[in-house]
């Protein structure tokens, strides 16, 4: 259950691209910019929604899988977030969206994992991917 739970998370972090938080918990109105969303709270009662039922693309469904997969193998005690990850060149070198991380650097798993979450960076995704499998290609 918990693992659909964090693709459900996933999948609200990619389709909302812009999300002013109200001013408290209570307020009427919700400003989103996007062209459809939906808001839901953990007990699956519907707090907010523009064209729910509007048929749209996954933004970013290979980060979303490289995300799953690194939860997956946290879940499983074979890494840690605290387990420091080094930048290959060819992490480092990932155009599209990114972290700008630098070759031979080193971050911990847990920054590289929100980076791809809540910034979809690429190079990121490639790091994370070359960490638990060894290559981006046998990733």
């Amino acid at each position: 259950m918990r693992k659909y739970l964090i693709v459900f998370i996933l999948l609200l972090a990619s389709v909302f691209t812009t999300l002013a938080m109200p001013k408290s918990v209570f307020a009427e109105t919700i400003d989103i910019n996007a062209k459809s969303y939906i808001l839901v709270d953990s007990n699956g009662y519907v707090l907010s929604e523009k064209n729910p039922d509007e048929k749209r693309e996954v933004a970013s469904i290979c980060k979303l899988m490289t995300s799953l997969i690194v939860l997956e193998k946290l879940d499983a005690g074979e890494i840690v977030l605290d387990d420091m990850v080094t930048i290959s060149r060819r992490a480092s070198m990932t155009e599209g969206s990114s972290a700008f991380l630098d070759e031979g650097s080193q971050y911990a798993l847990g920054e590289l994992l929100k980076s791809v979450i809540v910034a979809s960076a690429n190079d990121s995704a490639v790091a994370l991917a070359e960490y638990v499998s060894g290559s981006e290609y046998k990733f």
